[in-house]
């Protein structure tokens, strides 16, 4: 089984900011280059949005698409391999 290419520097995903008025970015370390998908869904599990990331070594800063036209309230946000295994996820709140 190979080694995850993703490597989250704290045990939560972080998000900058949180809370959030227009948009929010997601530091991630990756190990090498590579495709990741980052999803957000809302409260009761509906997608609002998926995206495709080139990772590239070193930290990677990830601006999520139409993201400021999220209505107000919480959403989970995860980030996933090129496999779909997930590696992290974490809560962001719109204001």
């Amino acid at each position: 089984m190979a080694q995850n290419d993703l490597k989250i520097t704290t045990d939560k995903l972080a998000i900058l900011p949180n809370p959030y008025v227009d948009h929010f970015l997601i530091p991630v370390e990756s190990m090498t280059k590579h495709e990741a998908s980052i999803e957000v869904y809302d409260m009761i599990g509906r997608l609002m949005v998926q995206q495709k990331y080139t990772m590239t070594e070193g930290v990677n800063y990830i601006h999520l698409d139409d993201s400021e036209h999220f209505p107000k309230g919480n959403y989970n946000v995860v980030v996933k391999n090129i496999n779909k295994n997930e590696l992290r996820s974490a809560i962001v709140t719109k204001q």
